[in-house]
């Protein structure tokens, strides 16, 4: 089905931009429309106003093979627009050639308009196939500035003109006057071909015709707004040297000629220079009022720097349109100077200057940050990295990043290949996996890197000079508020030094700080000794340092090298930063604490920007010890690390506040009429101080991203991880300015694929964060990552990680940045087997009813309309129409598309009749989807919470008129109502599964230990006689209109389960209402034949017999049914012979399964002895009903195989022998109540109560014994016989007890003996049999081998193992259907075995003949094979275990338990026993709610229950309770205090963590 959201009205790639003036005099659009693959972006606010800005991009950075971008501008009179594009417009590769990428553009542009598109280069990959149309109509005196270029490829691949063809045409019409014999006259018409198949052997190939260019353009002028540029093209052409020319003139007179020079001439001399050094060629002329300038390049940075510097040094394209209008050609501020000279080309760096990709921005600039230029800094010094400290990794080879790739593109590049490749000495592997095989080169590599890395600049170091400061920065003692002291204990040595002062002093991180920079004043080399022994002990390390090695810092990575070595062979395994002491987290927050306070001191005392060395010198250890292989010393350096940039990130915020005071603070200066020149000349010192101290904090700031976070953020280490991350979502949302770029967000989404759930979890929640505040600014990294996103929401294996990715997308939807595919697959999630997700997404799903909602009333035609058409709702009246009916509707609606939907992606298969015959699976699921779903919307939708709301919804008439508000406008108004809120196709079926949720959710009846958590519920919650008769009510009007509809009616019957009918029977004279009630579950029982509805009705008739006051109206409606089905049984009786197999047809033995099926039921519900014992009144069949039955399993005898009706013989025969076993359990029930009585037993009773048993035993053999394979019916037959013998066993067994209690004063019940007998002996060769088969089957499931069998057992054949050809047809099956497949074979295995269990220890099976004992050791071989369910199922035959039960074995130590492992362990703990599983009886739902008719079929159980309750109980959640729960191994060594994945308990510290992975 359809998503419910309305589709848009235009096709894939259309796009419509429309510009107007504005009334303030500014250009504005009046409308932008675009469908992927094109994408049109404008700056929310636009930095100037000369014109509106357009960013043309594309989804994925391209056009793909294929894609079609038809693309309509129009400019309206006197408005201006500039358009420019993200980066190249790659053109990939077309899968043939037929396949053509097209882009068409049309545009109009009216009088006095101008458009300037300049954009960058088409880029055509290898292969591609592109064809471009660009139209342009220009009326009057409209004027046009177009750039039209293509390059040769990606020269990094090898590209040269490789692609298949690409054509491209630009036209500009003079548009007419508008009357009628005015027409529109072409200007220019511009083609170019550019065909790389050239099938003439004499023509050359396009590579050879383009002459070594790389590139290819032509720029076309057009209109006033360009004239003085179109000129100054055409008088630059004419000043060019002839061809040929020479310069004669000698150097002297050159120079001479030089210093006369105008800045104009001196300009074009040096851009002739740069022309010929280039090999640029170009020209210029005028076509019909057009310039029309044509260029090419060998390179196109040469080219774009050629064409950039002649628009720039002219002037004119940034006057009308705007600096941002050249953003493409590399130009970010380009002016003119008064005095002229070269401007652009004298600047070395723009040839090479790499333009960062666009990011939505405040101001949508799609500027990077500035890269540094050089390697001076502002004082003249050469910045020199830090050394990363590598003694002992090897030198990581790295892949370096090509010059000639694509710079566009570096935010979507992966972790391996991003800037971090340029770093020489990355010291860090890239995954884990890689670090042993780099391990053992460690010594030559470490080797090789200190050889090749640079001599590092000695510190000037002066102990006894004081630091001298003029006024403005002189240190200054700074006021600290005192704060709360807190003291961290420190370990077992004693703390000394600076380490003391943070963590045992008490005093705050600000004092601490400023005494430690005081002491720097005078003392540099001792307190930055001290700072590094501080982040030593910090790490666990009681090794120090010198001011010998500060003074040394060549020999830093060398010293650290020896302190790792002495640390590692300590042996140490744990740290302060994750030692699991209460005092880890202030232990943390002092060492962060202290860092940033020492940074924040730096800053106000101006000491962080002016020429010293204190910096520098802590940026070197505290980055080399970042990159340790150590990881204690790697984990708190990188905390230090990004403490340090954390501070430098506030201190840029503060800059940030002081220039835009300082700025206002100038303006306002300037503009009063008397400006004082001193103040003025104050103010613009301390601005440009500001400015200075900014760069230099963000210079440090990118220096130590690039040095510390990008080599951290992928450690193999998790917990550091998780510090990068959520260090750089602080650092975002404190510095958007500088953060919200893609070279810094992309690492956010990268590491959303990190293998670690917690960091995936930390990452949306950064996330969430920021798209809180900045969303709109993070268009292209969400266009980026957001498929991530939805794979992470929809198949994450952590619920938390899930959990929060909902949130995130949730954000998302509120800012209109999900395609409603993706809200669809988001709200699909309301049906998630998980409650956690369901929750979750609730709210979202809400949202998108909510968005259905008002698209629903904006179709009738708004709210006005609503208010009229239905008018004030009346709070008591639910079956009249009302506005609420609305949002029902559309939650119907809703439900029914995501229903629609995941039931094309994953089919739901219908279970086969004999499935349920069996009882292998349930008649009906007890949960569906929508079932789930109503569970979560309940608490929040309030349309739901009320389910008299729902139910008159439902109950309403949709198609037949209705009363009319108004009567004028009647017949209109219904019709309205009718399209409005008439349920469609399932969405009735959907809303009574709702319903069925809200009533259980809201009226079931509350006991005191759910009080507690059921506090959320409204008022009036708990069942109130008024509801409950309510209630009662609408049951019977649901079920005469959803009744007829099986799927339908098994909803409505659910609710009847929900009536506390303690409140019928104290309101005897409401007991009316409730027998109409059981009058239409009597109807529903009789007239339906589907499984799901006869099992619910009977569930509702042994609801209501559970009740005292009702059991008697009860009672009289199952007599009436059993009436109905014995005359229906008799009818067949009558026809045909019943134990004779297949003599009925198809439909006939369906009709007979019917029947069977609904006396299996009733059986189950009411004593059926008297039922089924009565004699027959009609002729041709007078025999009792349970001798019919009886003979009916004779019909499971397979002789001849009839595959049309070998399933519903077999239905048939399952549900007589399911009624037979009722008849037993009901009648040795009243036996054992007649034994305990002391009544006499009648001898004829007993006499036919055996030829019964005898009759039915013997037809069971027969069915069990005719069959070669293990068939669901032979399965049941066998578990049916020992179920038989079980019960009358218990029967024997209370028999036993009366005669040792009573002796010769009670009765005597030998006359019973007759009814104990055990199973044949010569049968067991047929039971194992059937065992075995059972087995394989479900090993064939797991894939387990089974065990070999003893010496004195059958040996296995060549295929019993799951390799056999049962097994391969598995490939062709989903995993939903292995799975299913799975469990029903775990669930025929479990309920066979526990019938032999208790057939067992009732000594009514393998206890006497040749064999005995035989199939005890068979089904124990594999015992501990097939999952703990068969596991537990078999315990009992265990004769060890069950002695030390009874001797009180279970009270064992626990050490004693380790050391024995399992024959201790777990055959001394209490294990929990699924009745379910063990007991057949019990299996079936009907019987457990029987109330005690299978009493007799648990009496063994129970006594085995009684001698587990001696046992000793094991705390739950220890290791001993673990162990029983097969949740830990037996052979399996304490776990590790640490939760590391790589630090192993005591001794040398593992070979993994001595190596570093990135």
């Amino acid at each position: 089905m359809d998503s419910p959201f309305p589709k848009s009205s235009s096709a894939a790639g259309e796009g419509r931009i429309v510009a107007k003036l504005l009334p303030d005099g500014n250009s504005g659009l009046e409308t932008i429309v675009y469908q992927y693959p094109l994408k049109l972006i404008t700056p929310s606010r636009p930095s100037e106003v000369r014109s509106v800005l357009v960013f043309l991009l594309s989804y994925g950075g391209g056009l793909v093979g294929g894609d079609n971008v038809n693309l309509s501008i129009e400019v309206n009179a006197n408005a201006k627009l500039s358009i420019v594009t993200q980066g190249h417009t790659k053109i990939f590769k077309s899968a043939t050639p037929d396949i053509v990428t097209r882009q068409t553009l049309r545009v109009h542009i009216a009088p006095g308009a101008g458009l300037c598109l300049l954009p960058d280069p088409v880029q055509p990959f290898e292969g591609s196939v592109y064809e471009q149309t660009q139209i342009f109509k220009l009326a009057g005196d409209a004027s046009l500035c177009l750039l039209d270029w293509v390059t040769q490829g990606r020269t990094a691949r090898g590209e040269d003109w490789s692609f298949v063809r690409w054509v491209g045409r630009n036209e500009v019409w003079s548009c007419g006057d508008g009357s009628a014999t005015s027409t529109d006259r072409l200007l220019v018409r511009d083609s170019v071909i550019l065909d790389g198949n050239q099938t003439s052997s004499h023509l050359k190939t396009l590579r050879e015709s383009m002459q070594s260019m790389g590139v290819i353009g032509t720029l076309l002028l057009r209109g006033p707004l360009t004239k003085t540029l179109g000129d100054f093209f055409l008088s630059e052409f004419a000043a060019l040297p002839r061809l040929g020319a020479r310069d004669f003139r000698s150097e002297d007179a050159k120079r001479a000629d030089n210093d006369a020079m105008s800045p104009l001439e001196r300009w074009r001399s040096d851009r002739l220079k740069m022309e010929k050094d280039s090999k640029l060629l170009w020209s210029a002329a005028n076509v019909r009022g057009c310039v029309v300038v044509k260029f090419g390049a060998p390179a196109v940075e040469a080219g774009r720097l050629w064409i950039g510097s002649m628009l720039s040094y002219e002037g004119s394209v940034a006057h009308n349109f705007g600096n941002k209008a050249l953003m493409c050609l590399n130009l970010q501020n380009p002016k003119r100077p008064p005095s002229a000279g070269l401007l652009i080309v004298a600047t070395p760096n723009v040839m090479n200057s790499r333009r960062q990709p666009l990011m939505e921005t405040s101001d949508n600039t799609p500027a990077g940050s500035p890269a540094p230029t050089s390697t001076a800094r502002r004082s003249g010094r050469v910045t020199k990295a830090p050394a990363k400290f590598t003694p002992d990794a090897p030198a990581a080879t790295k892949r370096k990043r090509s010059a000639e790739n694509d710079e566009e593109d570096a935010e979507n590049e992966s972790p391996d290949e991003g800037e971090e490749g340029d770093n020489q000495d990355d010291d860090a592997s890239d995954t884990a996996e890689e670090e042993p095989q780099r391990a053992r080169k460690k010594k030559a590599s470490s080797q090789s890197a200190r050889s090749k890395k640079p001599a590092s600049k000695k510190p000037k170091i002066n102990g006894d000079a004081t630091v001298t400061a003029d006024a403005n920065h002189a240190p200054k003692q700074l006021v600290s508020r005192p704060k709360k002291a807190v003291r961290i204990p420190t370990a077992d040595r004693e703390a000394v030094g600076l380490y003391a002062e943070i963590f045992a002093s008490g005093h705050s991180s600000k004092k601490v700080a400023e005494d430690w920079f005081e002491k720097s004043n005078t003392h540099e080399a001792t307190a930055v000794t001290d700072l590094v022994n501080c982040i030593l002990t910090a790490a666990g390390c009681e090794q120090h340092v010198t001011e010998d090695d500060i003074r040394d810092p060549d020999n830093a990575q060398d010293r650290l090298a020896d302190l790792q070595d002495r640390y590692a062979t300590e042996g140490i395994t744990d740290y302060p930063l994750i030692s699991r002491a209460k005092t880890t987290r202030p232990f943390r927050d002092l060492l962060v604490g202290f860092f940033r306070s020492l940074l924040i001191v730096m800053h106000e005392t101006g000491v962080l920007y002016r020429e010293n060395d204190l910096m520098e010198n802590i940026t070197r250890w505290v980055v080399s010890m970042s990159s340790s292989t150590l990881r204690p010393f790697r984990h708190t350096a990188t905390t230090v690390a990004l403490a340090i940039e954390g501070s430098l990130v506030e201190i840029a915020k503060l800059l940030d506040n002081r220039i835009t005071n300082t700025t206002q603070q100038l303006e306002s200066e300037k503009s009063r009429k008397g400006k004082n020149k001193d103040k003025l000349s104050a103010i613009q010192k301390s601005l440009d101080e500001a400015n200075e101290n900014r760069a230099a904090c963000e210079d440090m700031i990118n220096e130590y991203f690039d040095t510390v976070f990008i080599h951290r953020y992928r450690d193999i280490d998790s917990k550091i991880r998780v510090e990068c991350v959520e260090a750089l979502g602080t650092w975002v949302m404190q510095l958007s300015r500088f953060f919200m770029k893609p070279e810094f967000l992309r690492y956010l989404g990268w590491m959303l694929s990190d293998g670690v759930a917690q960091i995936r979890q930390e990452v949306l929640k950064q996330l969430a964060r920021i798209l809180k505040r900045d969303s709109e600014k993070l268009g292209h990294f969400i266009d980026r990552f957001r498929p991530r996103l939805m794979e992470i929401v929809a198949r994450d294996a952590d619920v938390n990680v899930r959990v929060a990715s909902i949130g995130v997308v949730q954000i998302l939807k509120d800012t209109g940045m999900l395609d409603p595919s993706e809200i669809d697959a988001v709200g699909r999630l309301i049906f998630d087997t998980e409650l956690r997700i369901r929750r979750a997404v609730m709210e979202f799903f809400a949202s998108c009813v909510n968005d259905s909602i008002e698209t629903k009333v904006e179709s009738m035609g708004g709210q006005d309309v609503v208010d009229e058409l239905f008018g004030d709702d009346d709070e008591d009246d639910y079956f009249s129409p009302r506005s609420d009916w609305i949002a029902i509707k559309c939650l119907a609606e809703l439900l029914a598309a995501y229903d629609a939907q995941l039931e094309e992606e994953v089919q739901t298969s219908t279970p086969r009749g004999l499935e349920v015959a069996v009882d292998l699976v349930p008649a009906s699921a007890p949960e569906t989807r929508i079932s789930l779903a109503s569970q979560v919307i309940y608490e929040k939708i309030e349309q739901v919470k009320n389910w008299e709301l729902l139910a008159g919804y439902l109950l309403y008439d949709h198609t037949a008129s209705t009363k009319s508000r108004s009567s004028k406008k009647g017949g209109s108004n219904e019709s309205a109502l009718r399209d409005a809120v008439a349920p469609e196709g399932s969405e009735e079926a959907i809303l009574l599964e709702v319903l069925a949720s809200a009533v259980r959710a809201s009226l079931a009846p509350t006991s005191e230990a759910d009080k507690a958590r059921r506090r959320h519920r409204p008022e009036g919650g708990d069942m109130s006689e008024d509801a409950a008769v309510h209630l009662a009510t609408i049951i019977p009007r649901l079920l005469k209109k959803y009744g007829a509809e099986a799927s339908t009616a098994v909803i409505v019957l659910r609710l009847e389960h929900c009536l506390d009918l303690d409140i019928f029977q104290q309101l005897r004279q409401d007991s009316t209402t409730y027998q109409r009630l059981l009058d239409e579950i009597a109807t529903q029982f009789d007239r339906h034949v589907d499984r799901g509805v006869l099992t619910e009705a009977a569930k509702a008739l042994l609801h209501a017999r559970k009740y005292d006051g009702l059991e008697e109206i009860a009672d009289a409606k199952i007599s009436e049914l059993w009436e109905n089905v014995l005359n229906a049984l008799r009818h067949f009786d009558r026809i045909c012979e019943l134990g004779e197999r297949n003599n009925l047809d198809e439909e006939a033995i369906a009709e007979l399964g019917h029947i069977l099926f609904k006396m299996s039921k009733l059986a189950s519900v009411y004593n059926c002895v008297e039922a089924l014992d009565a004699d027959g009144t009609a002729e041709g069949s007078d025999a009792p009903a349970i001798e019919i039955l009886a003979r009916i399993v004779h019909r499971g005898k397979l002789d001849q195989v009839d595959e049309a009706l070998d399933d519903l013989e077999d239905e048939a025969v399952a549900f007589a022998i399911t009624s037979c076993k009722f008849y037993f359990v009901w009648q040795v029930r009243g036996l054992i109540s007649t034994v305990q009585a002391n009544t006499a037993i009648s001898g004829r009773d007993v006499e036919n109560l055996n030829m019964l048993r005898k009759m039915y035993e013997e037809n069971l053999i027969l069915t069990l014994t005719s069959r070669g394979t293990n068939d669901d019916l032979r399965l049941f037959a066998t578990g049916g016989l020992c179920d038989l013998h079980v019960l009358f066993a218990s029967l024997k067994q209370i028999a036993n007890q009366h005669a040792a209690a009573n002796g010769d004063d009670g009765q005597s019940y030998t006359i019973l003996e007759s009814l104990f007998e055990p199973v044949k002996a010569d049968l067991l060769p047929e039971i194992i049999e059937i065992y075995d088969a059972t087995e394989r089957a479900y090993a064939r499931c797991l894939k387990r081998t089974l065990n070999e069998p003893a010496v004195d057992e059958d040996p296995l054949d060549d295929d019993d193992q799951f390799s056999d050809d049962e097994g391969d047809n598995d490939g062709e099956l989903t995993e939903v259907e292995k799975k299913f497949k799975e469990l029903k074979a775990e669930k025929a295995l479990c309920t066979l075995a526990g019938q032999y269990v208790l057939a067992i220890l009732a000594k009514q099976l393998d206890a006497t003949g040749p064999h005995a004992g035989k199939l005890r050791r068979r089904m124990l071989r594999n015992q501990h094979k097939l999952g703990p369910n068969v596991k537990e199922t078999l315990a009992h035959l265990d004769e060890t275990r069950l002695k030390d039960l009874a001797l009180g074995g279970g009270k064992k130590k626990k050490a004693a338990s380790r050391a024995k492992g399992k024959q201790s362990g777990k055959a001394g703990g209490k294990q929990p026993v699924s009745e379910e599983i063990v007991v057949a009886e019990d299996d079936d739902s009907d019987q457990e709610e029987a109330e005690g008719a299978a009493a007799a079929g648990r009496q063994q159980r129970r006594q085995v229950e009684e001698i587990e309750e001696e046992e000793e109980e094991v705390e739950e959640g220890t290791e001993e309770d673990l162990r029983r729960r097969e949740l830990l191994d037996e052979d399996a060594h304490d776990p590790i205090e640490d939760d590391s994945d790589h630090d192993q308990g005591g001794g040398q510290m593992d070979e993994d963590e001595s190596i570093l992975g990135d």
